[in-house]
């Protein structure tokens, strides 16, 4: 289940763009930023950097999707004066494994993303199925 959660995460994070330094990290709070396992499969998963704040409650996450707001309505165009505050407190940093990221992308290009791509007109079907009021 937790690698199927990081896998769909990567879907996501491949459609976003890359701050404008370069910066490759991924900034997570919530509840799952709790769980050091789920966050080193994610760094793996996502063969990226992955840091959680040592507080990583909702709170983050609330910031997180104002910050995404504010820069979608062209409010904020760089998220790094909002990082620099950020980086002051505690954080869990995990680095992806060379090894174990190789294997995610195999899995993620050769089984996830065609198994998906397989997968949606039947999801389309059962929901047909067990909404037929939907339909």
């Amino acid at each position: 289940m937790l690698e199927g959660l990081c896998l769909e995460l990567r879907r996501a994070a491949d459609a976003m763009p890359v701050g404008s330094d370069g910066d490759q990290t991924v900034y997570v709070g919530g509840g799952g930023a709790q769980s050091d396992l789920l966050l080193s499969i994610l760094a793996d998963a996502l063969n990226r950097p992955v840091e959680a704040a040592a507080e990583a409650g909702g709170e983050s996450v609330a910031l997180g999707a104002a910050l995404l707001a504010a820069r979608g309505a062209g409010v904020l165009h760089d998220f790094a004066p909002v990082a620099s505050v950020a980086a002051g407190q505690d954080a869990r940093v995990f680095q992806p494994d060379a090894g174990r990221a190789a294997q995610y992308e195999q899995l993620y290009r050769r089984v996830y993303c065609p198994l998906l791509e397989a997968a949606t007109p039947l999801s389309a079907e059962l929901s047909a199925i067990c909404n037929p009021g939907l339909a």
